[in-house]
């Protein structure tokens, strides 16, 4: 009778050991999905931060700012010349209010770059199409040409007229 109480125990024992470890799996197995949630939330707060920007660059608000800064960059850029604007203009571009509330809705902060400053920012992008037409795209500082190449991305392409020296959205794709 003892023989059998001692395998029972160790039967019970294999069982909750089983238990246990099919308990810390899929606890694992939670956290990366939650893990994956963050990142995918992250991702399209971004993109949705990268929009929101370009709608300001559109906008009447800041029209005459956006002429002067295009004219000037048409003419210095040759057609396919790319143009990382700096922080300085965004600012003229947009205002220090605007550029600041779009980039306080970023899910990451300067505390989340570890001293990285600019590696979780974002760069706005001019490239002179030809003569008369300017495409404006957003990336985050550090992403990679071939990251920017492989993931759609909202673009901006504005057009001067021969009658006005106004810039006008053509078309945002």
């Amino acid at each position: 009778m003892k023989h059998q109480q001692g395998a029972a125990l160790v039967i019970v024992m294999g069982l909750l050991s089983a238990a246990l470890l099919v308990g810390v799996a899929s606890m694992q197995s939670a956290l990366v999905d939650e893990r994956l949630a963050g990142n995918f939330r992250a991702y399209v707060q971004t993109q949705m931060v990268e929009e929101s920007l370009l709608v300001a660059v559109a906008g009447n608000r800041h029209s005459a700012q956006r002429d002067i800064l295009f004219t000037r960059l048409a003419e210095s850029l040759g057609s396919g010349d790319h143009y990382r604007l700096q922080e300085k203009q965004l600012h003229e571009l947009l205002g220090e209010s605007t550029l600041k509330t779009l980039l306080n809705h970023l899910p990451f902060n300067q505390e989340t770059a570890h001293g990285n400053q600019g590696a979780n920012s974002l760069a706005v992008d001019v490239k002179k199409l030809n003569g008369r037409r300017m495409a404006v795209t957003v990336n985050r500082h550090g992403q990679a040409d071939t990251q920017a190449d492989i993931q759609p991305q909202a673009q901006l392409v504005f057009v001067q007229t021969d009658t006005e020296s106004h810039w006008q959205l053509a078309r945002f794709h």
